[in-house]
């Protein structure tokens, strides 16, 4: 399944890997991609389920069934880590825009956050709602939005939520 977002066009193939493509999309017609960087990571258990690069683009973050978030350094495609904070498959994954963290979501309606450094991660308080997207606003604040059609944002660095956003609807 092919991607393209801001010039990037990202390739999941049928044998679970994952292929990252650059390319400038000024510089080349839209029918036709000029490759610039290529890896090849395998899969975090069965399947991918979610894939963010870090604003830099040293890393990649894969996520899947398992629910083992995996970090890959960029371009080689080198395993970094593997971050344990789902039971359940993962939905989404953000990085901070600093770089200093990273945030998942899973089916078990858990939000991980991990320093991307090194040390042990934590779980944000559960929600009841299914947690699918996730947005950092800066360095320290999060975003997450689920099934229950709210916005919670949250500081990171305290765990303690700072704000909700309520009467959205699908």
């Amino acid at each position: 399944r092919d991607l393209e977002e801001h010039g990037r066009l990202v390739v999941h193939d049928e044998h679970s890997r994952l292929r990252r493509c650059r390319a400038r999309a000024h510089a080349v017609p839209s029918s036709a991609w000029v490759k610039l960087t290529h890896a090849r990571v395998p899969a975090p258990g069965q399947d991918i389920r979610a894939v963010m690069f870090s604003h830099n683009d040293q890393m990649l973050a894969v996520g899947g069934r398992s629910g083992t978030l995996r970090l890959y350094s960029m371009p080689r495609g080198e395993l970094v880590r593997d971050i344990d904070g789902h039971r359940q498959r993962i939905r989404a994954i953000a990085f901070s825009t600093d770089g200093s963290y990273i945030a998942s979501s899973g089916e078990d309606r858990l939000v991980h956050v991990a320093p991307l450094a090194a040390g042990q991660g934590y779980n944000l308080p559960q929600r009841p709602a299914k947690i699918l997207a996730l947005a950092f606003c800066g360095p320290q604040q999060l975003a997450t939005a689920g099934s229950d059609n709210q916005i919670h944002l949250w500081d990171v660095a305290t765990k303690e939520e700072i704000g909700s956003l309520r009467g959205h609807t699908g």
